[in-house]
């Protein structure tokens, strides 16, 4: 056997690849992103309006202040009342005191100077001696209509003048245990005036009067004011119920 071996086979070989080198590729030039605003359909924004009240929900800030709220009874009345007061306790001494001078004016005009005297029962009377005389209580004894002598309490406190400019001054006080005659006898002096002083009452009673009517004024205003305070606050809570923010 022969060592042959087949011929070449011809290199350019028509089926082969053609290489004609690295592909080209085409880079598409950038573009600017272009945006459209959206379109919204429907109504315009509106602020929200809120309600005030109890159930309703807090004010916008953009609302105007509600009014200052207003207690019952009005706040003037309550301040005038109570500034009143006072007032009317000043006014009522003086005039308890004006009235009851005018009293015991009045009973030592209507008193009869002398030694004897028509008295009532259980009253308290004041014993008057003229201021020229000096008389002490010491020195001026009282009985009753039976003879029996009665207390005198010294006492020199005022001073009272009778229609005829004799000014007579306070010597004592007795109380009376039965009505009728009595007498007074007194060293120095036989014009003595006994008054059961009503004039002093008067003064008395008036001047409790005006105190006790001028605290009960006063009380009432506070009483107002306090009344209008808690309404308003309540009238406050009712417009803004969530409080300040």
């Amino acid at each position: 056997m022969s060592n042959q071996f087949p011929p070449p086979r011809n290199p350019e070989y028509q089926g082969a690849p053609q290489y004609s080198g690295p592909p080209q590729y085409q880079r598409p030039a950038p573009q600017q992103p272009q945006y459209q605003q959206p379109q919204y359909q429907g109504q315009p924004y509106q602020a929200p309006q809120y309600m005030q009240g109890t159930g309703g929900q807090q004010p916008s800030p953009y609302a105007p202040p509600p009014a200052p709220a207003k207690g019952k009874p009005p706040l003037w009345l309550g301040i005038v009342v109570t500034c009143l007061a006072p007032v009317l306790a000043v006014v009522g001494l003086i005039l308890a005191f004006v009235i009851g001078q005018q009293q015991l004016d009045q009973e030592i005009a209507d008193a009869d100077p002398g030694i004897t005297h028509e008295l009532r029962a259980g009253t308290l009377y004041t014993l008057y001696t003229p201021e020229d005389d000096a008389v002490l209580a010491s020195g001026c004894t009282v009985v009753n209509p039976d003879f029996d002598q009665v207390t005198l309490i010294p006492s020199s406190a005022t001073t009272q003048t009778d229609p005829d400019g004799v000014v007579y001054r306070e010597t004592g006080e007795f109380t009376t245990d039965q009505e009728g005659t009595y007498r007074i006898l007194c060293d120095g002096s036989f014009d003595t005036v006994a008054i059961a002083g009503d004039g002093f009452v008067t003064m008395g009673l008036g001047g409790v009067v005006a105190v006790l009517a001028a605290l009960g004024l006063g009380t009432l205003g506070i009483v107002l004011i306090v009344a209008n305070r808690i309404t308003a606050a309540r009238a406050r809570r009712a417009t803004t119920p969530y409080g300040p923010y």
